[in-house]
């Protein structure tokens, strides 16, 4: 049995576990009637057999957090710092505070309802909720909880939908850079991200067997990667080995070391800098090959609007301007591609680096050859349909 003693404004309740051994918990509050069922709560979880101690019933969110932040330094994920900025800004000053196993599906809720009022978008809240959900997993998985609280996904209806038809990617290439232009072909064919084309080097070539590679560990998922390379893929990274060494003879005059990125871009010092983002070439491109173009405002780290400080413009909001048709898009585009050619789902979800089927359903990819069968059994519908009018009213003319 259990018991249950004030201790100035809150009470301490203490119980035996499984193992007869007596554990003694301070429960915040001044209400006995709430200490008495948080008391039956842990009685319960013994009686059913469920691990509970007090160290567990006393851990605070904000150690749970830490937790999670000192794992992803360990394995150095490449989401730290975008992690550690949603704990930081607004997870943690909403629960770091308190007792991790007292947190419940209400004040979640509540949480939602703020950050919502804050102006925040529904994915941005998902992936607040995903962050939170993996600190009571990773506790769970780690024995410093048993229990966590039923954590809500809401709806998201920004599902991109965009495709690339060939005529459009020619159109806004030809607006690029050479460099940009030849990182977008590669994202157009492959479905690859930009991350994963802009880091490529030599080492992911393998021209004689004319394959593309990612190492494992340097995807998203962390799982390697082959892509065979068309014709017009060899041709692209012939070309651009072509234009290393060139780059080569004006490195050694300049004296300076040779990269082994195959997308670079010399800056205004003459440095020689590997591509990474480029959302202001490719919003330009996209306005010039008359693709729709909106302005997005510029807000800084904790989600508040950049202001300009002088000039005419003073006390009105930064912008930028952002292409509708993103790069993101290619993946989709790509993985259409191929199924439409008659690549099969799962290997096309491999080459493009998709894990499971969700992807295609979420974005209502259909093989061709699917929607040519749909179409012929349409048609044949019309014309049996269209048939069997004709006997009709040929029987009703000869009754008649």
């Amino acid at each position: 049995m259990g018991g249950i003693r004030q201790r100035g404004n809150s009470f301490e309740i203490n119980y035996r576990d499984g193992n007869h051994d007596r554990h003694f918990e301070t429960i915040d509050t001044d209400d006995r009637e709430f200490a008495k069922a948080e008391l039956k709560k842990r009685e319960g979880d013994i009686a059913h057999g469920r691990p509970v101690t007090a160290q567990a019933n006393t851990v605070k969110f904000q150690e749970l957090a830490s937790d999670v932040m000192l794992d992803y330094e360990a394995n150095n994920y490449r989401s730290l710092v975008s992690i550690e900025c949603r704990y930081r800004l607004h997870i943690l000053p909403a629960f770091g505070h308190r007792k991790a196993a007292t947190i419940t599906t209400a004040q979640i809720r509540t949480y939602i309802a703020q950050r919502r009022a804050e102006g925040a978008s529904t994915g941005t809240i998902n992936r607040e909720l995903e962050t939170i959900r993996h600190a009571f997993l990773f506790a769970i998985e780690g024995e410093r909880l048993y229990r966590r609280p039923h954590i809500p996904r809401l709806e998201e209806k920004n599902a991109r939908k965009g495709f690339f038809e060939r005529a459009e990617f020619d159109a806004i290439r030809r607006h690029l850079p050479e460099a940009i232009g030849d990182a977008a072909a590669v994202g157009y064919i492959t479905g690859w991200r930009i991350s994963e084309i802009t880091a490529l080097e030599i080492s992911n070539l393998d021209m004689d067997a004319a394959e593309l590679r990612l190492e494992p560990h340097t995807t998203k998922n962390g799982k390697g990667r082959v892509f065979p390379m068309s014709d017009e893929l060899v041709a692209l990274f012939r070309k651009r080995l072509a234009r290393r060494v060139k780059l080569q003879k004006i490195l050694r005059k300049r004296k300076q070391p040779m990269v082994s990125w195959l997308f670079w871009y010399e800056n205004s010092k003459k440095e020689i800098r590997r591509l990474e983002r480029f959302d202001k070439a490719w919003a330009t491109a996209a306005e010039k090959a008359g693709l729709p173009v909106i302005l997005m405002p510029r807000k800084n780290a904790k989600g508040e609007m950049l202001l300009f400080t002088r000039g005419p413009k003073k006390g009105k909001p930064k912008t930028r301007r952002r292409s509708v048709r993103m790069f993101h898009d290619f993946r989709r585009t790509a993985c259409r591609n191929l199924i439409r050619l008659g690549v099969p789902e799962t290997q096309a979800m491999q080459m493009i680096g998709w894990e499971d089927a969700a992807m295609l359903k979420r974005y209502h990819i259909v093989a061709k050859a699917d929607l040519d069968v749909a179409r012929e059994l349409m048609n044949r519908g019309l014309v049996a349909e269209s048939v069997a009018k004709r006997r009709f009213r040929g029987s009703k003319s000869a009754g008649s």
